[in-house]
């Protein structure tokens, strides 16, 4: 029997073993998929105020290897740059972080990703205080202060959605999932 008990055990961790080094390998992966398509994007040619456009305009999207594109994601002092798929499905967070609804014009933006390492992975250290860059793919910027986080149940998409009880810091809102894609928490942020 002893001896049965600790071929399971061995067993079991070669599986932990193996999910693991799966988790990190799919972490890796969509790092390397998220820079290479920061590197496709094209170059902006010209900036307006982002005031000035129409809250009601469509963020403007590009194309890059079958996936749409409405801008990029940047924390400075996290180091952290990424882009924005334009529609959010299961697929695509497994590569890079999606607009999950709403847009930058309007000040109520959600974008969902993943909590690996190369994406949201470092957002559970934010303090407050520090800034989010959203830049849509003409180059339009908009700049955000991190106002708070809220840890989440994974049945508490709604409330990710929906924001917090302060309208104050919803103009945009990051959802931070784990890998089986439910959410964990929501950085709250304000223009």
């Amino acid at each position: 029997v002893a001896h049965g008990l600790m071929v399971a055990g061995a067993a079991a961790i070669c599986c932990a073993l193996v999910l693991f080094c799966y988790n990190v390998w799919v972490g890796w992966r969509a790092g390397e998929r998220a820079h290479a398509v920061l590197d496709s994007l094209p170059e902006p040619a010209v900036t307006l105020d982002i005031s000035a456009i129409d809250p009601n305009a469509a963020m403007p999207a590009v194309d890059i290897d079958g996936t749409s594109y409405c801008g990029t994601l940047s924390l400075p002092e996290l180091g952290l740059e990424l882009p924005i798929a334009n529609a959010c499905s299961s697929n695509q967070l497994a590569f890079t972080p999606c607009r999950y609804e709403g847009s930058v014009y309007a000040d109520n933006l959600v974008i969902a990703g993943i909590d690996f390492d190369a994406h949201f992975g470092s957002l559970t250290g934010l303090n407050g205080g520090e800034e989010v860059v959203i830049s849509d793919t003409l180059g339009n910027t908009a700049l955000y202060y991190v106002d708070g986080i809220e840890a989440l149940q994974p049945t508490d998409l709604d409330r990710a959605v929906s924001g917090s009880d302060d309208a104050d810091v919803d103009d945009l809102r990051l959802m931070v999932c784990g890998a089986d894609q439910k959410v964990r928490f929501v950085v709250y942020c304000s223009a």
